[in-house]
């Protein structure tokens, strides 16, 4: 089975390797906070594959996040691999980029479904696979309004991208509240700020979306580049409150969702695995591994709890389908289905350290141990059969 579906889309320093880069924008004010410290810059970062990008340059975390998460990908591929950091980022990119977000969020898209963007005489510039995205963000009024057009193919300033982050966050009922006491007029070029974004811009400079290309300048009016699209979508992401993590040696709870979560995999491959249960019903599970920059298989399934002989926790799941996904664009991949059969997943906590082991007989292990990742938000990882356009 084949289906062409919609795609859509860090902070250290420079160093002395030939590629590409930016003016640094700090992602944490204490670069030690970072997230992806723990990073090796080896295949098991997404980064690795890319020829344009180099792991220890200040918008790694940015990229590797939304790559992780397959919101931006790469330019091209698969025998020439490049992401073009510097690339410049146009509102068909942004509201693909802010669709897929949603998506990851755990959001309900489907406001959009029935929209009709038709009646803007451009509709027809929007990229192959872009139009669900649109339908959904004409809908929530994150773009259109009274104009007729929605210049899909106009590339966007920083001053467009902070006003529809502003409004993506309140449509995702996140607090904006930070910014209310923010002094944006420090900034030299604050009064080049666009009529209507400036409490949008107090919001980014106090919640630390955005940091100004300069201790003085913001830029509003210069343009986004895809490296700092992905450092502010990753910057939103860690405005959102982190998931308790349980106490050793507590196991799966059927009637709680303390388990819920991301795990990766021991040996530092492109392994990940996601359970997420509402404690009434079974359980969903979802691998993903991945061996190039353009191709993944992602294994889906549910799963019920079990307590083994020996008084350990397990998951048993059963019709388990693997889809094998190539990415054909920047927007666009085919997939075929597999059905596997029966699964099971083996539960450890110990010394505060939870663990899974998949036994499960891929091209570089016949088992995965999987490592709970502490602290990170749940991105509910949607269904490939579900996701976007098709034929």
């Amino acid at each position: 089975m084949k289906r062409m579906i919609a795609m859509l889309m860090s902070v250290a320093l420079a160093a002395a390797l030939t590629v590409p880069t930016l003016a640094a924008e700090p992602f944490y004010a204490n670069e030690d906070t970072s997230p992806y410290d723990d990073c090796q810059g080896n295949r098991s970062c997404p980064m690795w594959y890319f020829s344009d990008l180099a792991g220890n340059n200040w918008y790694h975390d940015g990229v590797h996040y939304c790559l992780d998460r397959m919101l931006i990908v790469g330019r091209t591929g698969p025998e020439d691999s490049t992401f073009d950091p510097n690339g410049s980022v146009t509102r068909d990119d942004l509201v693909r980029t802010l669709y897929r977000s949603a998506i990851e969020f755990g959001a309900d898209v489907s406001a959009g479904q029935d929209t009709n963007i038709l009646s803007y005489t451009d509709a027809f510039d929007i990229q192959q696979g872009s139009f669900e995205a649109f339908q959904w963000a004409c809908a929530s009024g994150l773009v259109g309004g009274e104009t007729p057009v929605l210049e899909p193919n106009a590339e966007l300033t920083r001053a467009e991208l902070v006003m529809v982050m502003y409004n993506f966050v309140k449509w995702l009922q996140m607090d904006v509240s930070v910014g209310e006491e923010t002094n944006s007029l420090s900034y030299d070029d604050a009064f080049d700020i666009p009529e209507g974004a400036f409490e949008a811009f107090q919001w980014a400079c106090g919640a630390g979306v955005i940091h100004g290309v300069s201790q003085h300048e913001l830029a509003p009016g210069s343009g986004t580049t895809r490296a700092q699209l992905a450092t502010v979508l990753m910057r939103i992401d860690g405005l959102r409150p982190a998931q308790n993590i349980p106490e050793d040696g507590q196991r799966f709870d059927p009637l709680g969702a303390h388990f819920a979560g991301q795990w990766v995999n021991e040996d530092s491959s492109r392994c990940a695995l996601q359970i997420i249960g509402n404690g009434v019903g079974p359980f969903k599970v979802t691998v993903r591994w991945s061996n190039s920059a353009f191709s993944f298989s992602q294994w889906e399934m549910t799963a019920v709890h079990e307590i083994t002989e020996n008084g350990d926790s397990r998951l048993a799941a059963q019709d388990c389908v693997r889809y094998d996904v190539t990415y054909q664009s920047e927007t666009a991949f085919t997939y075929e289905a597999v059905e596997i059969g029966a699964m099971q997943f083996d539960y450890a906590n110990v010394g505060g350290k939870e663990t899974i082991r998949w036994p499960y007989e891929l091209e570089v292990a016949n088992e995965c141990i999987f490592i709970r990742e502490n602290n990170q938000v749940l991105h509910p990882v949607q269904s490939i059969s579900e996701m976007g356009n098709g034929n």
